[in-house]
């Protein structure tokens, strides 16, 4: 038996890499977040919408005008949830085209600001 065919510095006598796939490293590298992002991004974006529209139109549907302040919660709130969706929708975006850094950062950021806007709006009101 050769010895030189058991040296960890000779190559190994085959064409497989040991590296992993290139459809290995996007589905883990990218994949995964956009994905996640991207489908917490649309909603958020739907049901931000449609929440916002729902409260609008019942706040101002009636006579009644919003006598407590309590009442204006919901109409701030989904707004700014609505807009911060985009910004999670558009980080997913960003992170499938290259941009890893940039588009993680904006969707964890817009999370962390949905997080604050709701405890902001529900506890210090």
């Amino acid at each position: 038996m050769d010895p030189e065919l058991n040296s960890p510095y000779t190559p190994p006598l085959t064409t497989d890499s040991v590296a992993p796939s290139r459809f290995r490293r996007l589905a883990r590298w990218r994949t995964i977040p956009v994905v996640v992002f991207g489908l917490g991004g649309l909603a958020g974006i739907a049901s931000g919408l449609w929440l916002t529209a729902y409260f609008w139109y019942t706040a101002f549907a009636w006579d009644a005008p919003l006598i407590y302040p309590d009442n204006y919660r919901a109409l701030v709130r989904w707004p700014i949830f609505t807009v911060l969706s985009v910004i999670c929708f558009w980080g997913a975006i960003k992170i499938w085209r290259g941009g890893f850094k940039v588009g993680l950062l904006a969707s964890i950021g817009a999370y962390c600001a949905a997080r604050l806007v709701f405890i902001l709006i529900n506890d210090l009101w």
